[in-house]
């Protein structure tokens, strides 16, 4: 339908003018991906993915549009930036180690930077905010019935490769994809 047309390419116009690149690159890649899933295991006729990935397109051509007054002068911004050379030696910054998986059920599993008791087992310096992935023990908790229900239904199945692959990217290095990062546009 053409309001959702709008409405994506309004999130992404939206997510353009407002955060990091790199989160709105994320953001498009996972639902690239969604697309792409869907597409793979859902029972829709020729005409409806056609549809589904036109609308995908036209999507992303509005919302280039609508954000080209930001655009136009990042790009430039971009060629006189650090990160012009390549973001390679970036990549080893806070990595995510699989000690650190325990911070989706505990937050305060490492101390608490608050009271100044934050200090995690790793040889190198970590950032409490940027490495701590709590969301709330309810979403949790919830999650857990969408990775049983991923049998039977074939939408979570495509949410719960969504979240392995995001688990095995975060990890980075320490997978044997980790050298995914390396290629652009990452």
């Amino acid at each position: 339908k053409q309001r959702y047309i709008f409405l994506l390419a309004i999130v992404f116009a939206l997510q353009i003018h407002a955060t990091n690149p790199q989160i709105t690159l994320y953001s498009l890649l996972i639902c690239l991906i969604y697309l792409v899933l869907r597409l793979l295991f859902l029972k829709e006729n020729f005409k409806q993915k056609i549809s589904y990935t036109t609308g995908f397109i036209t999507s992303g051509i509005i919302s280039l549009g609508l954000s080209a007054i930001v655009l136009i002068p990042n790009l430039e911004f971009y060629s006189l930036s650090t990160r012009s050379k390549g973001i390679i030696t970036a990549l080893g910054d806070y990595p995510y180690s699989l000690m650190e998986l325990i911070l989706f059920i505990f937050p305060f599993a490492f101390g608490n930077p608050a009271t100044a008791s934050y200090s995690p087992p790793f040889a190198e310096a970590r950032l409490f905010w940027e490495n701590t992935g709590y969301i709330g023990l309810i979403p949790l908790a919830l999650s857990i019935f969408g990775f049983l229900a991923a049998r039977k239904n074939k939408y979570a199945l495509i949410f719960v490769i969504l979240f392995a692959l995001s688990i095995i990217l975060s990890l980075g290095e320490q997978t044997p994809i980790g050298f995914i990062l390396t290629f652009p546009p990452f």
